[in-house]
């Protein structure tokens, strides 16, 4: 049996452990791949660098195609689905100017839509966490009269130096929390 291989890219002869086992589902059999796994790797590494937006791409179609991806009940399970193409995603990449941001993120303006072209845009991570997290809140009298609308429940702790999980806790209606710092909450709905 062969036990040396020698790799198609790099032109080394190496054990067969440095190549990857690929099954081929057609003929029914698998086959050490002509590159070893280094040359593998490298050609990733340098298709990534020059295709930065493509990350982007696989990872929305897994989040919606996927049912094993971690992230699968919050996007396909929900029936968002991914329409946008590499060519679209390319074409918001330079639109956005995402090659300046340091954490590009893919992001749905409309949360409940579908990956497509005119529903997305790429934003820096950072600033898509936050608009993921950011429910707004509205500040009560014990009446119930409108006093102000928060942008989210961390920026009213913030201002009123009161804790996150009391205001949470009186707008998501607990008994322990009817009030919090002498006012009503409730989430915008």
């Amino acid at each position: 049996m062969i036990e040396d291989k020698k790799c198609k890219k790099c032109g080394r002869i190496l054990s067969l452990n440095r190549f990857k086992l690929h099954y081929d589902k057609r003929r029914g059999r698998s086959y050490y791949m002509g590159d070893c796994k280094h040359c593998v790797q490298e050609y990733e590494r340098q298709y990534r660098k020059n295709t930065p937006w493509i990350n982007a791409y696989f990872a929305a179609r897994q989040r919606c195609n996927d049912e094993n991806s971690v992230n699968y009940h919050n996007y396909g399970g929900k029936g968002i689905r991914c329409f946008i193409t590499k060519n679209e995603i390319k074409e918001l990449w330079f639109r956005d100017k995402a090659y300046f941001m340091k954490l590009p993120s893919i992001h749905r303006k409309n949360n409940d839509g579908n990956y497509t072209i005119k529903n997305c845009q790429f934003l820096e991570k950072g600033e898509n966490t936050k608009r993921a997290h950011s429910i707004p809140v509205i500040q009560l009298t014990k009446n119930g009269e409108f006093i102000k609308l928060w942008g989210s429940v961390t920026e009213a702790s913030r201002k009123l130096n009161l804790t996150q999980g009391r205001i949470s806790g009186c707008a998501l209606g607990y008994k322990h929390f009817l009030y919090t710092g002498g006012f009503k909450w409730k989430y915008r709905s």
